[in-house]
């Protein structure tokens, strides 16, 4: 599933050189304000190339009243490079794998840009081997034919945009010279699968789980709405930090596949709650920031199952300011 992937992505980049001749042609005819106020940055001093080490794992937990069992990827950590421009961050990621012989494969992308007063977080993620690890012993079990994968996309409109720095949060490409917050509102829309060979549930578990936790695929579609706040605000010697608390509810409309069952789960309500902070330091020619976000979703699967999906990322990028001008 994963090389499909990297296919795609080299067709839309072959895709994207192609367009990015025709834009050129178009200059002089003035490009459609849509596509230039979302991807084209004229202004060298609002641009940055990047360095960064990351945490990053997706896992998720099934669980009843007698166990739980966690759904761990077992290499988190990773280098890469990137830029980043007023309105959006682009950055590329290996995985560090050290001398595992049974690693998790991943692809993730993720991508966060705005658009006047539209925040939008967009995300393809496809994850295959995973560490099943639980409460009742300390006991690894890895699972090389456990596959998830998720798309989607999350939106905000922020009340206060022109008081709050997207560049100043993300990227440290300007100074937040005060303290600024935003209140929003959006939605989500999102698509998950997860798929395994056999029951996920390792055969010495079996016994704590009924038949119905016996899942060997499921899929959902999740739409909602969520809200909250974001805020940066200035510590002084060019040290800023900021903080971010978004919940949300949505429905969700699952299938769930057991080796001799097929059911769709009654309860369709869906939790979801994100938050991230995060420091920065700015100076003239460069800046370092560390962000660091948790995600969790947590739904019902009927029968007293429960599953839930975490995702935890920390990221220490250092930037290079190609206009080496320190922005007010």
């Amino acid at each position: 599933m994963i090389k499909h992937w990297y296919l795609f992505l080299l067709l839309l980049f072959s895709f994207s050189l192609s367009k990015a001749q025709s834009i050129k042609a178009l200059d002089s005819l003035k490009t459609i304000p849509f596509i230039d106020t979302l991807l084209i940055d004229r202004d060298i001093n609002n641009w940055s190339v990047r360095l960064f080490g990351s945490f990053k794992e997706q896992r998720f937990i099934l669980r009843n009243d007698n166990a739980k069992l966690r759904y761990v990827p077992n290499n988190p950590a990773g280098v890469g490079a990137g830029l980043a421009t007023r309105k959006l961050i682009a950055d590329f990621m290996i995985n560090i794998n050290g001398n595992q012989e049974e690693a998790t494969k991943r692809f993730d992308l993720q991508t966060t840009f705005l658009i006047q007063n539209h925040l939008f977080d967009v995300f393809l993620q496809d994850y295959e081997g995973f560490e099943i690890k639980n409460d009742l012993n300390d006991d690894k079990i890895f699972r090389p034919d456990i596959e998830t994968f998720s798309m989607g996309v999350n939106y905000m409109y922020l009340f206060n945009v022109n008081k709050l720095s997207f560049a100043a949060m993300h990227s440290g490409l300007y100074h937040q010279k005060k303290a600024a917050f935003s209140f929003g509102v959006g939605g989500f829309l999102e698509y998950g699968r997860l798929k395994a060979a056999e029951s996920i549930i390792p055969e010495e578990f079996i016994p704590l789980f009924n038949e119905q936790a016996q899942i060997i695929q499921t899929t959902d579609i999740a739409f909602g709405i969520m809200g909250g706040i974001v805020s940066v605000f200035p510590l002084g010697s060019n040290f800023y930090a900021m903080a971010n608390a978004i919940p949300g509810i949505g429905i969700t409309i699952k299938q769930v596949e057991t080796e001799d069952l097929s059911y769709r789960p009654s309860n369709p309500l869906i939790m979801d709650l994100a938050i991230s902070g995060g420091i920065g330091y700015n100076a003239k020619s460069y800046y370092v920031v560390l962000t660091v976000r948790t995600d969790s979703f947590v739904s019902s699967l009927d029968f007293d199952n429960h599953i839930s999906i975490k995702q935890t990322a920390a990221k220490l990028a250092i930037g290079y300011k190609l206009g080496r001008k320190n922005k007010k």
